[in-house]
Protein backbone atom coordinates (compact mmCIF):
# COMPACT_ATOMS: atom_id res chain seq x y z
CA UNK A 1 0.00 0.00 0.00
CA UNK A 2 1.29 3.49 -0.63
CA UNK A 3 0.50 6.25 2.14
CA UNK A 4 2.82 9.29 0.83
CA UNK A 5 1.50 11.86 -1.76
CA UNK A 6 2.67 12.05 -5.27
CA UNK A 7 2.86 10.60 -8.96
CA UNK A 8 3.28 7.11 -9.34
CA UNK A 9 3.49 5.10 -12.42
CA UNK A 10 2.81 1.51 -12.74
CA UNK A 11 4.46 -0.57 -15.75
CA UNK A 12 4.06 -3.87 -16.87
CA UNK A 13 5.49 -6.01 -19.74
CA UNK A 14 3.19 -6.36 -22.60
CA UNK A 15 3.90 -10.33 -22.68
CA UNK A 16 2.14 -9.71 -18.74
CA UNK A 17 -1.41 -10.29 -19.53
CA UNK A 18 -4.12 -9.09 -17.66
CA UNK A 19 -2.77 -7.26 -14.61
CA UNK A 20 -4.96 -6.72 -11.38
CA UNK A 21 -4.07 -4.34 -8.10
CA UNK A 22 -5.90 -3.45 -5.56
CA UNK A 23 -5.42 0.24 -4.54
CA UNK A 24 -6.65 3.04 -2.79
CA UNK A 25 -7.57 6.45 -4.40
CA UNK A 26 -7.63 9.96 -2.20
CA UNK A 27 -7.41 11.86 -5.90
CA UNK A 28 -7.06 11.02 -9.25
CA UNK A 29 -5.97 7.90 -11.57
CA UNK A 30 -5.36 8.56 -15.17
CA UNK A 31 -4.25 6.17 -18.35
CA UNK A 32 -1.31 7.23 -20.04
CA UNK A 33 -2.07 8.00 -23.62
CA UNK A 34 -1.09 5.27 -25.93
CA UNK A 35 -1.25 2.59 -23.83
CA UNK A 36 -2.81 -0.92 -23.86
CA UNK A 37 -4.43 -0.55 -20.60
CA UNK A 38 -7.70 0.01 -18.48
CA UNK A 39 -8.85 1.01 -15.03
CA UNK A 40 -11.77 -1.88 -14.64
CA UNK A 41 -13.23 -5.02 -16.35
CA UNK A 42 -16.77 -6.32 -17.37
CA UNK A 43 -18.55 -9.14 -15.31
CA UNK A 44 -17.90 -11.11 -18.39
CA UNK A 45 -14.03 -10.62 -18.14
CA UNK A 46 -14.08 -7.98 -21.52
CA UNK A 47 -12.09 -5.00 -20.64
CA UNK A 48 -13.74 -1.25 -19.95
CA UNK A 49 -12.82 2.14 -19.00
CA UNK A 50 -15.32 3.45 -17.17
CA UNK A 51 -15.35 6.71 -15.92
CA UNK A 52 -13.94 7.81 -12.64
CA UNK A 53 -16.42 9.22 -10.93
CA UNK A 54 -18.53 6.20 -11.06
CA UNK A 55 -16.01 3.97 -9.71
CA UNK A 56 -16.25 2.00 -6.74
CA UNK A 57 -13.62 0.41 -4.30
CA UNK A 58 -13.42 -2.43 -1.82
CA UNK A 59 -12.56 -1.71 2.02
CA UNK A 60 -8.68 -1.46 1.95
CA UNK A 61 -6.99 -1.65 5.22
CA UNK A 62 -5.58 1.40 6.12
CA UNK A 63 -2.16 -0.60 7.98
CA UNK A 64 -2.96 0.42 11.47
CA UNK A 65 -6.21 -2.58 11.66
CA UNK A 66 -8.50 -0.20 10.19
CA UNK A 67 -11.02 0.60 7.50
CA UNK A 68 -12.57 3.12 5.89
CA UNK A 69 -16.12 2.98 5.02
CA UNK A 70 -15.55 5.25 2.79
CA UNK A 71 -13.99 3.42 0.68
CA UNK A 72 -15.95 0.34 0.11
CA UNK A 73 -17.10 -1.21 -2.62
CA UNK A 74 -20.51 -2.64 -3.86
CA UNK A 75 -19.89 -5.46 -5.32
CA UNK A 76 -22.40 -6.36 -8.59
CA UNK A 77 -24.36 -9.66 -8.31
CA UNK A 78 -22.92 -13.34 -9.75
CA UNK A 79 -23.43 -13.65 -13.40
CA UNK A 80 -26.83 -14.35 -14.04
CA UNK A 81 -28.58 -13.23 -11.46
CA UNK A 82 -30.16 -10.24 -10.19
CA UNK A 83 -29.16 -10.30 -6.44
CA UNK A 84 -27.05 -11.70 -4.08
CA UNK A 85 -28.50 -14.37 -1.85
CA UNK A 86 -29.60 -14.17 2.04
CA UNK A 87 -26.55 -15.70 3.27
CA UNK A 88 -25.86 -17.30 6.63
CA UNK A 89 -22.12 -17.60 6.69
CA UNK A 90 -19.80 -16.47 4.12
CA UNK A 91 -15.88 -16.65 3.96
CA UNK A 92 -13.40 -16.15 1.43
CA UNK A 93 -11.32 -18.78 1.27
CA UNK A 94 -8.50 -17.97 -1.49
CA UNK A 95 -7.84 -19.04 -4.83
CA UNK A 96 -9.69 -22.37 -5.61
CA UNK A 97 -10.10 -22.64 -8.79
CA UNK A 98 -6.47 -21.85 -10.02
CA UNK A 99 -7.17 -18.20 -11.12
CA UNK A 100 -5.03 -16.26 -8.89
CA UNK A 101 -7.95 -14.71 -7.12
CA UNK A 102 -10.24 -14.92 -4.30
CA UNK A 103 -13.14 -17.29 -4.83
CA UNK A 104 -15.79 -16.87 -2.14
CA UNK A 105 -18.10 -19.80 -0.49
CA UNK A 106 -21.50 -19.03 1.10
CA UNK A 107 -23.98 -21.00 2.84
CA UNK A 108 -27.58 -20.36 1.68
CA UNK A 109 -30.50 -22.38 3.81
CA UNK A 110 -29.39 -26.09 3.18
CA UNK A 111 -26.31 -25.67 0.49
CA UNK A 112 -23.13 -24.38 -0.03
CA UNK A 113 -22.25 -22.52 -3.17
CA UNK A 114 -18.88 -21.48 -4.59
CA UNK A 115 -18.57 -18.37 -6.46
CA UNK A 116 -15.17 -18.41 -8.42
CA UNK A 117 -13.63 -15.13 -9.33
CA UNK A 118 -13.94 -13.62 -12.73
CA UNK A 119 -12.08 -10.17 -12.30
CA UNK A 120 -11.51 -8.30 -9.37
CA UNK A 121 -15.17 -7.94 -7.12
CA UNK A 122 -16.69 -9.96 -10.11
CA UNK A 123 -18.31 -13.45 -9.40
CA UNK A 124 -19.59 -16.18 -11.65
CA UNK A 125 -22.64 -18.00 -10.85
CA UNK A 126 -22.96 -19.76 -8.13
CA UNK A 127 -22.17 -23.59 -7.92
CA UNK A 128 -23.25 -26.08 -5.42
CA UNK A 129 -20.77 -27.95 -3.60
CA UNK A 130 -20.16 -30.30 -0.48
CA UNK A 131 -23.19 -31.93 -0.48
CA UNK A 132 -26.78 -30.55 1.73
CA UNK A 133 -27.63 -30.46 4.95
CA UNK A 134 -25.48 -27.01 5.71
CA UNK A 135 -28.14 -25.39 7.68
CA UNK A 136 -27.08 -27.63 10.71
CA UNK A 137 -23.23 -26.54 9.82
CA UNK A 138 -20.83 -24.19 9.99
CA UNK A 139 -17.58 -23.98 7.64
CA UNK A 140 -14.45 -23.51 10.26
CA UNK A 141 -12.16 -23.03 6.94
CA UNK A 142 -10.01 -24.13 3.65
CA UNK A 143 -7.04 -25.56 4.18
CA UNK A 144 -3.86 -26.94 1.84
CA UNK A 145 -4.15 -30.21 0.93
CA UNK A 146 -1.00 -32.53 -0.09
CA UNK A 147 -2.70 -33.20 -3.14
CA UNK A 148 -2.43 -29.97 -4.49
CA UNK A 149 -6.04 -28.84 -3.90
CA UNK A 150 -7.51 -27.42 -0.57
CA UNK A 151 -9.68 -29.61 1.82
CA UNK A 152 -12.70 -27.78 3.43
CA UNK A 153 -13.09 -28.00 6.84
CA UNK A 154 -16.42 -27.76 8.97
CA UNK A 155 -18.60 -28.75 12.08
CA UNK A 156 -21.61 -30.30 12.83
CA UNK A 157 -23.17 -27.38 15.38
CA UNK A 158 -25.11 -29.59 17.71
CA UNK A 159 -22.88 -32.41 18.25
CA UNK A 160 -19.54 -30.81 17.89
CA UNK A 161 -18.32 -33.12 15.05
CA UNK A 162 -15.14 -31.76 12.97
CA UNK A 163 -15.01 -32.81 9.45
CA UNK A 164 -12.59 -32.65 6.52
CA UNK A 165 -14.50 -32.63 2.68
CA UNK A 166 -11.75 -33.28 0.54
CA UNK A 167 -11.07 -31.42 -2.22
CA UNK A 168 -12.17 -31.89 -5.84
CA UNK A 169 -10.38 -30.19 -9.24
CA UNK A 170 -12.57 -26.77 -9.86
CA UNK A 171 -12.75 -25.82 -6.18
CA UNK A 172 -15.40 -28.10 -5.28
CA UNK A 173 -15.43 -30.83 -2.14
CA UNK A 174 -16.85 -34.19 -1.35
CA UNK A 175 -19.85 -34.44 0.41
CA UNK A 176 -21.29 -36.73 3.48
CA UNK A 177 -20.07 -39.66 1.65
CA UNK A 178 -16.74 -38.78 1.44
CA UNK A 179 -16.27 -36.85 4.40
CA UNK A 180 -13.23 -37.70 7.00
CA UNK A 181 -13.96 -37.37 10.68
CA UNK A 182 -11.39 -35.29 12.46
CA UNK A 183 -12.30 -33.88 15.47
CA UNK A 184 -14.88 -33.49 18.31
CA UNK A 185 -16.04 -31.32 21.39
CA UNK A 186 -16.33 -28.25 19.15
CA UNK A 187 -20.64 -27.59 19.72
CA UNK A 188 -21.97 -24.62 18.72
CA UNK A 189 -23.56 -24.27 21.72
CA UNK A 190 -20.44 -24.03 23.68
CA UNK A 191 -18.50 -22.56 21.15
CA UNK A 192 -19.86 -19.94 18.88
CA UNK A 193 -16.92 -18.26 16.82
CA UNK A 194 -14.59 -21.22 15.16
CA UNK A 195 -12.21 -20.74 12.44
CA UNK A 196 -9.50 -21.90 10.62
CA UNK A 197 -6.65 -19.25 9.62
CA UNK A 198 -3.53 -21.78 8.52
CA UNK A 199 -0.94 -22.49 11.34
CA UNK A 200 -0.96 -20.42 14.24
CA UNK A 201 1.62 -22.42 16.38
CA UNK A 202 4.78 -23.30 13.87
CA UNK A 203 4.29 -26.79 13.45
CA UNK A 204 3.29 -26.56 9.51
CA UNK A 205 -0.05 -28.14 10.52
CA UNK A 206 -3.39 -26.10 10.28
CA UNK A 207 -4.82 -25.36 13.92
CA UNK A 208 -8.71 -23.91 14.88
CA UNK A 209 -8.91 -20.67 17.00
CA UNK A 210 -11.96 -20.99 18.90
CA UNK A 211 -14.50 -18.27 20.83
CA UNK A 212 -16.55 -20.08 23.67
CA UNK A 213 -19.20 -18.49 25.15
CA UNK A 214 -17.72 -16.92 27.99
CA UNK A 215 -15.13 -15.23 26.15
CA UNK A 216 -12.43 -17.41 26.56
CA UNK A 217 -10.12 -17.93 23.50
CA UNK A 218 -8.58 -21.40 22.67
CA UNK A 219 -6.12 -23.40 20.12
CA UNK A 220 -6.77 -26.20 18.73
CA UNK A 221 -3.70 -28.29 17.30
CA UNK A 222 -3.78 -29.49 14.16
CA UNK A 223 -2.64 -33.08 14.56
CA UNK A 224 -0.29 -35.27 11.55
CA UNK A 225 -2.80 -37.63 9.91
CA UNK A 226 -5.29 -37.16 12.72
CA UNK A 227 -7.09 -33.86 12.58
CA UNK A 228 -7.01 -31.78 15.21
CA UNK A 229 -6.19 -31.78 19.05
CA UNK A 230 -8.64 -31.14 22.32
CA UNK A 231 -9.08 -27.09 22.89
CA UNK A 232 -6.08 -25.19 24.95
CA UNK A 233 -7.41 -22.19 26.58
CA UNK A 234 -5.07 -19.15 25.63
CA UNK A 235 -6.38 -16.14 26.40
CA UNK A 236 -9.24 -15.66 29.28
CA UNK A 237 -11.03 -11.93 28.52
CA UNK A 238 -14.26 -10.91 28.60
CA UNK A 239 -13.77 -8.95 25.79
CA UNK A 240 -13.63 -12.09 23.52
CA UNK A 241 -17.34 -12.54 24.55
CA UNK A 242 -18.42 -9.41 22.25
CA UNK A 243 -16.94 -10.63 19.19
CA UNK A 244 -19.48 -11.63 16.54
CA UNK A 245 -16.99 -12.85 13.93
CA UNK A 246 -13.88 -13.67 13.15
CA UNK A 247 -11.84 -13.72 10.13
Amino acid sequence: MIRTPGTFTFSAPASSGVVEFDYVLNGSLSVLPGSNAHVAAGADGTATTPELRSARYNAFGDGLGGFSTGQEVVVPPPAGTTAWPAFTQLVSPGDLTGHRRADLIGKVGDQLFLYSSVVMNRYNAPVAIAGSGWSSRTVIGVVPAANGLHDLIARDDASGQIWRYPGQAGGTFGDETTRVLIGHGLTAKRFPLVITKGDANGDGLADIWAVDKRGNLFLLPGVAGSGFGHPQKVAEHKAWAGVTALG
